[in-house]
């Protein structure tokens, strides 16, 4: 037993003393641990950061969430959730009074605001302009603090009627005994968006763009300067070493460079809960105090985390025993054949989801099926590498008989290099094809998003016509409002006894919409419009359709025991017109909703947008990983062709030889594997945009993706080539 300790032991310490040796493969080999163990520890801590943040968010929302009562004693507040348009992006704003209780405030204000009174969220405040202390929604009281918003980025107003009498008009509950109700699925947030992106969305973002990229970068930083290990692990075995003394050289020799860049990537999460985190592109802010919550958790995890990479370079790099004895085996480098087994089912399942998809009309994109497709694609990401590497390793040996019945040195050698080192080649091409899926899939993503935005209306145009519905509004609210925007300028829509839409309007104002028939103020009469204005059309068809479903009749004068439902401004001035509009609405009418033509659609775009604009920006972190992990592999690619072709010194150091080497084993495969990932990619991106129904695939963006891969191929090889030359020139004879 003791022996046993001992022997692993001493091979930790061998292991760990070979890590730090000054030979360039294992440095290579330990700086490459190093930056994949910090960038792994990173994604991992994006999962856990997110989860910490979301449930320190909810934590915040339920705290403000109101708790309705339908009692008429007692003591209760009123609170009424509305929406409004900033920058064409709904935001909530909500009227609080707190009646005749004590209720305390909701989280975050410093009080309750006086009537006609406002508070505002920082990032609202930043978008909204206040003159003299005043803004669109009335006098500011202040500015909301940290504990009543979901995030620092959350854009929210609270907002106090000037008539308090309003609650009791509202036809939905506005009675609250207090605050802090936990939201469930029945019964979701009403205080914050409720078509906001989820924590699960999230992680399926991190997980396609992220974790792919980095699994791939740890397992080619863990496979680097394997050739020189395998050896050593093949004398091992050939003086009889047992298993256990195997696993403990590998775990020894990874396991320092993993607790370095475990540390680093520990050091990098603790500034970020110190000081907190804003994500470029989208200008997203996460509260450092949200992340410290896991503080906790960051050793555990680091130290986890160190033993989780060492074992992971171990099943990377340990070979059972295939013989018994101590005879010296030759050691061959061969794909498994179940990655490409695993690719063909993955794929087949993705053209039934897509094609079935298809038939139904396309999906939603954050539907079960498309979880589905995006699961089964990262799988066939992942087989990718290695299925390319199992198809084009039998062109190396066709080159390699080629260059042997024609005579040609370089192709014999450099087939027979790619036909033996299948794994390095897979290696070597990993980052490149999935890159390309990757970037593909991206850009297919963006096509939807482009779709989606191209039937929307000139936002000048959009302007001209503002539509407010305002149900909770007296005739005497609607009147102070017309007087102040101007009769000619204003139609308000009522709804009859009887269910009937009608649009009642002074002359001049119905005279904008078209030529009319006769028209008399004041009468009853309804109003014939005999040919219709552009602007008419707007305002019929689509300024008036937000209020009402079906046409309506135009009068000077509203019919008796009509109901109000809002109100079409005809606005001439612009953007300053509309601000001047809402403004005048906050003030004078109840709970008012305010939209341009539009809007509706304008702002559901902005939100679909944002959902993309976050894609680029884990894309890009992830795109980024994926060029290191070339930079590994072409390293070690430098290195192995370096060792490999440094004994034709002796035989010949024509520069001409090694380039057409170099040429045969890395343009040739390179090349090959990007035009074969192309094809993958551009199926991959049809079948995504076949299962959404909607977008397309850049062919031009995939030629520019091989492009800079043939680039990339021609560097790698020019400089596999000088180095080869180099290497050959230093040659001489050693024990290995």
């Amino acid at each position: 037993m003791r022996a046993g300790v001992a022997t692993s032991a001493i091979m930790l310490r061998l292991g760990g003393r070979l890590s730090i040796r000054p030979h360039v493969g294992a440095t290579a080999h330990r700086i490459a641990l190093v930056v994949a163990s910090a960038v792994a520890f990173l994604t991992v801590w994006v999962f856990i950061g997110a989860h910490l943040v979301a449930t320190e968010r909810g934590a915040r929302v339920a705290s403000r969430e109101p708790i309705f009562t339908t009692s008429a004693g007692g003591s209760y507040g009123f609170w009424v959730a509305r929406a409004d348009f900033v920058d064409d992006k709904q935001i909530t704003i909500i009227y609080i009074d707190p009646g005749r209780s004590t209720l305390p405030a909701p989280p975050g204000l410093d009080g309750w605001p006086r009537p006609g009174e406002a508070y505002l969220s920082p990032a609202l405040r930043s978008d909204m302009p206040v003159r003299d202390g005043t803004c669109v929604y009335g006098r500011l009281a202040g500015i909301i603090k940290p504990a009543g918003l979901s995030d620092p980025n959350e854009k929210i107003a609270y907002i106090r009627p000037r008539d308090s009498t309003v609650f009791a008009r509202y036809d939905g509950p506005a009675r609250i005994s207090g605050f802090g109700r936990v939201p469930t699925d029945d019964y979701p947030a009403y205080s914050t968006d409720r078509a906001g992106r989820t924590i699960g969305e999230f992680y399926w973002l991190t997980i396609m763009v992220l974790a792919v990229p980095t699994i791939l970068l740890l397992l080619i930083a863990a496979r680097s300067n394997a050739e020189l290990r395998d050896r050593r692990l093949a004398m091992l075995d050939a003086l009889g070493a047992p298993t256990s003394s195997r696993i403990f050289l590998i775990i020894g020799e990874a396991v320092g460079a993993a607790a370095v860049g475990t540390l680093l990537g520990a050091i990098t999460v603790a500034l970020a809960m110190w000081h907190g985190v804003r994500i470029p592109i989208i200008d997203y802010s996460v509260r450092g105090s949200d992340l410290a919550t896991g503080l906790i958790l960051l050793p555990f995890t680091a130290l986890g985390f160190t033993g989780f990479v060492a074992l992971f370079c171990l099943a990377a790099q340990i070979r059972s025993r295939k013989v018994a004895g101590t005879r010296p085996n030759i050691i061959h480098s061969r794909l498994q054949g179940w990655p490409s087994l695993v690719f063909l089912v993955a794929f087949a399942i993705l053209i039934w989801i897509s094609t079935t998809a298809y038939q139904g009309g396309g999906v939603p994109f954050f539907s079960r099926r498309t979880q589905g497709f995006l699961l089964t694609l990262v799988i066939v990401i992942a087989a990718l590498p290695a299925t390319i590497a199992s198809i084009t390793s039998p062109l190396g040996r066709a080159v390699g008989y080629i260059g042997a019945r024609r005579g040609w040195p370089s192709a014999l050698i450099g087939g027979r290099w790619i036909a033996e080192r299948p794994t390095a080649l897979a290696r070597m091409c990993a980052a490149t094809v999935v890159g390309l899926a990757l970037l593909t899939l991206s850009q297919a993503l963006v096509s939807q998003a482009a779709n989606a935005n191209q039937p929307q209306t000139n936002e000048t145009r959009a302007d001209r016509v503002i539509s407010i519905r305002t149900t909770a509004s007296t005739e005497q609210e609607v009147s102070r409002f017309r007087e102040a925007i101007g009769s000619g300028h204003t139609l308000t829509v009522y709804q009859t006894p009887h269910e009937e839409p009608v649009i009642v309007a002074a002359c001049p104002a119905l005279a904008a919409l078209g030529r009319l028939g006769a028209c008399v103020d004041s009468s009853l009469t309804e109003v014939e419009l005999q040919q219709l204005s552009p602007l008419g059309t707007e305002v019929l068809d689509r300024g008036a359709s937000i209020l009402i479903d079906r046409p309506a009749r135009l009068l000077t004068q509203p019919s008796t025991g009509a109901s109000i439902v809002g109100l079409v401004i005809l606005n001439d001035q612009g953007s300053n017109g509309v601000q001047a509009a809402k403004a005048q609405a906050f003030r004078d009418l109840a709970f008012p909703g305010i939209s341009t033509i539009g809007q509706y659609g304008v702002g559901g775009d902005t939100e679909l947008a944002l959902v993309y604009t976050w894609l680029w920006a884990f894309l890009l972190p992830g795109m980024a990983i994926l060029l290191i992990a070339s930079l590994v592999s072409a390293i070690d690619t430098f290195l192995l062709q370096a060792r490999t072709l440094g004994f034709l010194g002796s035989l010949t150091q024509k520069t001409s030889l090694y380039f057409s080497i170099a040429l045969w084993s890395i343009l040739l495969p390179l090349t090959a594997a990007a035009l074969g990932g192309a094809g993958v990619a551009a199926i991959l991106g049809n079948l995504f945009v076949k299962l959404r129904a909607t977008g397309h695939v850049h062919l031009s963006s995939i030629a520019f993706g091989v492009l800079a891969i043939s680039i990339f191929a021609v560097a790698l090889t020019w400089a596999c080539a000088v180095i080869g030359l180099r290497s050959a020139r230093r040659w001489s004879p050693s024990s290995d």
